[in-house]
């Protein structure tokens, strides 16, 4: 079954909350997709916040990443986005923002080991 960007969007925040341990009361998730040199380059970061502090970081299962994918190639166009920040609210509330270029966190390993100026 082919799904459509909200229907991915919402399986993919049922995979994220299946796998979230402890309190918490907003998720804060950055993942990067960004194809160089022939190769994908992938970089995420979760974190867990709890009464506004920072509780933790987490890990993504793979099905989470796979989702992922499947919503980038869902969604594409004649341009990929490269880089997706969600933000999950206890209350149920979840909005996804979408990049386009080099993604932050891919621009800054490049170059930190001198590939980019």
């Amino acid at each position: 079954m082919i799904m459509n960007m909200f229907e991915l969007q919402e399986k993919y925040i049922e995979e994220l909350l299946n796998n979230i341990q402890g309190g918490w009361d907003r998720l804060t998730v950055d993942y990067e997709r960004f194809p160089w040199k022939g190769e994908i380059l992938e970089r995420y970061k979760g974190q867990q916040f709890n009464s506004g502090e920072f509780v933790k970081q987490f890990s993504f299962t793979l099905e989470a990443i796979d989702i992922l994918i499947e919503l980038q190639e869902t969604m594409k166009k004649e341009d990929s986005w490269t880089s997706c920040s969600v933000v999950v609210e206890s209350d149920g509330k979840y909005d996804f923002q979408f990049g386009y270029g080099m993604p932050p966190m891919v621009e800054g390993r490049l170059r930190r080991t001198g590939e980019i100026q």
